[in-house]
């Protein structure tokens, strides 16, 4: 009778993750370019956003907010994307 094999336990994302060879490290790279760029336009946007609630209020005194501003479909997308990415990011885990 053979003895009990132990199952090895995984305490380094690199045993889990192959090597990337250059072609997949450049999509990595071009992927994280394009995700800075639509966190700088959820930025924007969110600026925008913030702008406009501001606007709303009266006076600093007087700010009693009863609705947000309405959010394009365009900020909308690029908050899934963005979050997305995060998940990704967060599954990954360096």
């Amino acid at each position: 009778m053979l003895p009990r094999q132990r199952k090895k336990i995984v305490t380094d994302a690199k045993d889990q993750v192959p090597p990337l060879d250059s072609e997949a490290l450049a999509k990595v790279e071009e992927t994280a370019k394009l995700m800075v760029k639509n966190a700088d336009n959820i930025l924007n946007e969110l600026t925008k956003q913030a702008a406009a609630l501001g606007a709303k209020a009266e006076t600093v005194a007087d700010a009693a907010i009863s609705s947000f501003p309405e959010m394009s479909a365009g900020i909308i997308a690029l908050l899934t994307i963005s979050h997305a990415g995060y998940l990704t990011y967060k599954a990954v885990k360096k």
